[in-house]
């Protein structure tokens, strides 16, 4: 994305996200209309810097491997081309690519929806996730961070990489989802089909289980139990994954007259052509300056919540309000202790109210 697309997508999305935060502090039951307006104006300036860097880039020599394997006539013509060489990738992308060249056609912009919507789910995953444990300033933070990576440079190029990047952020949802115990016969079937489609569309998604697997160890200590659930979703995942044995076989095998070699050292270089950007210094103050400013209104948020536990009465009878930061509202915003909650109100009392 262009300096000014990033400027563009950034002030426009987190200031919408300050400006509803504070209304929501006004009327807390506002709440899904503010987030719909801020994924909206999100969405349209992430589809509207795409479309015209799209627009203005020519394809390369990987995205004409796409256009020819998409061209082929069938899906099992296309099976047996991937088996023969044609391509490295797994062909879950260009078989996207091609149902989309049969029914509306191709060019630089068509051939580039996949990875385009890709990177936008990866984006909103980010913000569903992060937004469901702070508020909605720092899950807009969150769902920018992509852009300011080397992410948005996949957004536009018609290979795997951005549908990979979507739907593993897509599992890492469904998955944190699944251990909220949150619409499980929904979200494991989900997990299993995202981290088996990631694998479909790069072999070396077949990592993305990794992360998730360790999280699940250390969520399965925590309650001294396995869920059993997610593991069988991991290993549904590993099992759709099997027919790409033959096909990366195939493409290892041919990797011998690539420009590149698969080596341990290309993780490393990887990395650093991929987070280069976050590594610089107005990144990292914008970034550390957006998180305290999310931080600071979520505790705002909750200290206004509590004021009503703050009134006394004075010698003549008369009700006096005590200040914000009173005993009650210290005590609010300490680690949780007993029945409290985090950055909550005082134990047994919601907004002043004795809980329900």
């Amino acid at each position: 994305m262009t300096s000014v697309g990033r400027h563009a997508t950034a002030s426009g999305s987190w200031g919408l996200a300050v400006w509803w935060s504070r209304l929501r502090a006004a009327r807390p039951s506002a709440t899904w209309p503010g987030v719909v307006l801020v994924l909206v104006l999100f969405s349209a300036a992430f589809f509207g810097n795409a479309l015209a860097a799209a627009h203005r880039k020519p394809f390369w020599h990987d995205e004409i491997f796409t256009i020819l394997f998409a061209r082929l006539p069938s899906v099992a013509t296309m099976w047996r081309a991937a088996r023969d060489g044609l391509d490295f990738m797994p062909p879950l992308n260009a078989v996207v690519t091609h149902a989309l060249r049969y029914g509306v056609g191709e060019g630089p912009i068509v051939t580039r929806i996949p990875p385009m919507i890709g990177v936008w789910i990866a984006c909103l995953a980010l913000f569903a996730i992060v937004r469901r444990r702070s508020n909605l300033v720092l899950g807009v933070c969150a769902a920018m961070l992509p852009l300011w990576t080397a992410a948005f440079h996949y957004a536009v190029e018609a290979r795997g990489y951005g549908l990979m990047l979507g739907l593993f952020g897509l599992s890492a949802f469904a998955w944190s989802e699944a251990a909220r115990g949150s619409r499980r016969v929904t979200y494991l079937p989900l997990l299993a089909l995202s981290l088996a489609g990631g694998a479909w569309s790069h072999y070396y998604a077949i990592l993305n289980v990794a992360p998730l697997a360790l999280g699940e160890v250390v969520r399965d200590i925590r309650r001294r139990a396995p869920d059993w659930g997610v593991w069988v979703a991991f290993a549904v995942a590993f099992a759709l994954m099997l027919p790409l044995y033959g096909l990366a076989g195939s493409a290892l095998a041919h990797t011998a007259r690539s420009w590149t070699l698969v080596e341990p050292a290309g993780i490393r270089d990887t990395y650093s052509s991929l987070l280069a950007h976050l590594l610089d210094a107005r990144v990292l103050g914008a970034a550390a300056l957006l998180t305290l400013l999310g931080r600071l209104m979520r505790v705002t948020t909750r200290a206004r919540s509590c004021r009503g536990t703050g009134e006394s009465a004075d010698s003549t009878g008369r009700r006096r309000r005590k200040p914000l930061w009173s005993g009650r509202v210290r005590a609010a915003l300490r680690p949780e202790r007993g029945g409290g909650s985090r950055l909550g109100c005082a134990p047994g009392r919601l907004g002043g109210q004795p809980a329900q």
